[in-house]
Formats: C-alpha cells, structure tokens, sequence
C-alpha cells in the first residue's frame, strides 16, 4: 500500500509540476516538488525505514531520479548531483522530461493516507500535550468518525499499523463514542476525534526506558563515527536497579536492533563513554569496536 500510494502522488506531483511550468506559474511548480519531497521523507522514508527489500529500494531510486528531473530547472547543481549518482548518466539535462502515468494516480489512496496523516499529527499534539516523548510507548489511540473519509469505510491494516508504530502505541481502534475519563485525552481533527489514553503502566514505562537506552547507544555509535554495519561491545555503569533491570530482560532485543556483539555490566575501556539520563536515573555507555 506504501508503494502504491508513493507511485500515486509520484505521477500526481509529475502531472501538477508539468501543467504548471507549461504555463510558466514557476511558484505552483516549485511548491509541488517541496511538498512531494517532504511527504517522501516524513512518510514514506519514515514509516517504511525497517523494510529492506528490493521493492523498496528500487521504489525510492527511482522515485529519486525523478524529483531530480523535476527539480533540474530549478536547482541545476543539486539536480545534477542526484541524478548522476543514482544513475550513472552523463547529466540530468540531457534527460528526458518524465511523463505522467495517469494509470499509477489512485486518488482514494492519497485521500486515505491524508487522513491517516491528520491522526498521526493529533496523536503527535496529545504526546505534546502531556509531554509524553515518542519513545514511551502507550496502550491504546482511539478514533471516532473516520469511516465517512475512508475509501473502504474503515482503517485498512496497513494504515492502523502505520498509526501504531509512528506514534507508538499497542493498540489503534476505530471507535462509535469518545471515551470519557481516566487518564484519557481527546483531540479533534475536522470531523474526527481523537483519544488517547496516557496511563503508563509498570511495563511500559520499562519499555520506555529500553528504548531511551538504545538511543543512548545509537548517538554514541553516531559520535564514534562507527559505520552502519559495524559490530561492537557495549558495556554499561549504573547504579539504578532499574536500569540494570531494563538492560538485562530487553538485552538480546537490543544487541539484536544496534548491531551489538556482547551487552554487559562493567567498567571497560573503549572508543567512547557516554552519559544518559532517564526515569531520575544516569547511566554510562562504554562502546568499542
């Protein structure tokens, strides 16, 4: 459904960009190749950044390449470099103009992907709201009245997953009436509402505190200027009870997500030391390769 979509407002972006520079409205144009970029990165890039497989790939090269030709009469450097790297080719403007596939234009697609970004973004602001990061997970969104905007009159899987793991919640239920009380909070989107309910339990504050964890790690990967593919020890300092708890039931899981060969308590000496503070707790990351 990603690549559907991503195809959909490809070709719908190709045809906007076309007709508008056919009659020199250069603002219309340019606009269209900024929004279509950051919906690119926001949502295709984003919500798709665990997948690896070839489709995906070549999906996202390809459409690459082709924003590199939109852009060319406006960025001409910029488009070159894009164009030359991805494919090889001896320049950008001895390419061809893209033609707009009017077959690859799904607009009940587009339409259901807008609205799963309008909840996303309630979901975003009731986080904000409470000051609840995205790291820590929570039970359960709730939304009322969405079905009317839908194409298929409900939230198709694919979109009630991609709900889940942008905003990070366990659950994502399409509902008749807004919950009331508790530790509930209610946003409204046009006609649609909202909930989400922010009681943080035992286990999810844990799970929160995993995923602050790996955070730590990868910023000090980052900083360790370590390539994506390599394998390192990690040890850690803390004197939380907590903590230790955290990294030891949610060990395997973590050296499995970062690359990590060994997870252990101790006090090493490696290729950087870093300090991370969560739950009112510190802990030290000692990371070499």
């Amino acid at each position: 459904l990603a690549d559907k979509w991503l195809l959909s407002r490809k070709h719908s972006t190709i045809k906007k960009v076309t007709e508008a520079l056919d009659v020199y409205d250069i603002f219309t144009a340019a606009r269209a190749i900024e929004d279509f970029t950051i919906e690119l990165s926001t949502q295709y890039v984003r919500r798709n950044k665990k997948r690896e497989d070839e489709a995906f790939l070549q999906v996202l090269r390809d459409t690459l390449v082709d924003i590199s030709l939109m852009l060319a009469p406006f960025a001409p450097f910029v488009a070159e470099d894009i164009y030359r790297n991805l494919t090889g080719e001896e320049s950008v403007h001895l390419a061809e103009w893209q033609v707009c596939d009017e077959k690859q234009i799904d607009i009940k697609i587009e339409n259901d992907m807008e609205i799963v970004g309008k909840i996303i973004e309630a979901g975003h602001a009731l986080r904000k709201e409470k000051g609840i990061r995205n790291r820590q997970p929570l039970s359960k969104l709730q939304i009322v009245n969405c079905k009317p905007a839908l194409s298929a009159g409900r939230l198709q899987i694919e979109l009630l997953d991609s709900i889940k793991d942008e905003l990070n919640i366990k659950t994502v239920e399409e509902v008749s009436t807004v919950p009331v009380g508790g530790n509930w909070i209610v946003r409204e989107e046009g006609e649609m509402k909202i909930a989400l309910d922010t009681t943080i339990t035992p286990e999810l504050k844990q799970e929160g505190l995993k995923n602050d964890i790996m955070r730590l790690i990868q910023d000090a990967r980052k900083e360790a200027r370590y390539a994506f593919d390599d394998i390192v020890s990690c040890w850690y300092k803390t004197d939380s009870d907590e903590l230790k708890g955290v990294l030891e039931q949610f060990s395997g899981d973590i050296q499995k997500q970062i690359a990590l060969k060994e997870l252990q308590e101790g006090d090493e000496k490696g290729d950087i030391e870093k300090t991370g503070n969560m739950g009112g707790e510190s802990v030290v990351i000692i990371l070499k390769k």
